[in-house]
């Protein structure tokens, strides 16, 4: 299929342009070249061309021959686009487009797809009070921390380590001097153990009987006590 072109389409074209320059800018705002183009162009012939040469000569044949006919068929259209109930309400502001982007922001924010204007006030009132909570938990944490660390900074001496067990004594008894060797070098356990022994409470203990010699004799160990 060869290449062709409508000439009546470039013609109303720029009658519609040169009539829109004319109207009032709220006018204009909202009235598409598009459709008036393809109103008024339901109303004319067809000027086609193939060539070149052709192309001018149909210029120059639809501008003398049927001028007038496109400025009336473009007026027409803008008639009829006015007229329309629906085409004459005002078109979206850009504060409908702002507030959009404004809600899918906050969508973004708070990672809710169902968020809209119904439900931020709630939301923002519920964070904004999250948000107050924070500085007291946020002090009290503060306080705690700064008294733990003046404890530690009250006290006299680090904490006592461990005796070592180099410097460590053997145990003695008090009376070592006066007891055998035997008993003077006897562990505290096994005294401690001796003591805290089970008693049994079916033997009746017997009465220490004493010979006068024990008394008299200096070389006896209880003698010396």
């Amino acid at each position: 299929m060869g290449t062709y072109k409508n000439v009546m389409e470039l013609l109303t074209e720029e009658a519609v342009e040169r009539q829109l320059k004319q109207l009032p800018s709220r006018v204009s705002a909202y009235m598409k070249v598009d459709e008036l183009v393809a109103y008024a162009l339901n109303q004319l012939p067809s000027l086609y061309a193939t060539t070149e040469k052709g192309l001018k000569y149909q210029l120059r044949r639809g501008r003398s021959h049927y001028g007038q006919q496109i400025n009336q068929a473009v007026q027409r259209a803008i008639a009829a686009v006015q007229r329309d109930p629906i085409r004459s309400q005002t078109p979206l502001s850009d504060v409908e487009q702002t507030s959009q982007k404004v809600l899918q922001q906050m969508r973004t924010l708070f990672q809710d797809d169902s968020l809209n204007w119904d439900t931020v006030p709630s939301l923002v009132e519920r964070a904004l009070r999250q948000d107050n909570h924070q500085p007291a938990s946020a002090k009290a944490e503060l306080y705690t921390t700064s008294h733990r660390q003046q404890a530690w900074n009250d006290l006299d001496q680090p904490p006592r380590r461990p005796p070592s067990v180099a410097n460590h004594r053997p145990w003695r008894h008090p009376f070592a001097d006066r007891l055998p060797d035997s008993v003077a070098s006897q562990p505290l356990e096994s005294l401690e153990s001796q003591t805290n022994s089970t008693i049994n409470l079916d033997v009746v203990p017997q009465p220490v009987t004493r010979s006068p010699e024990e008394f008299t004799d200096w070389s006896h160990p209880l003698s010396q006590l």
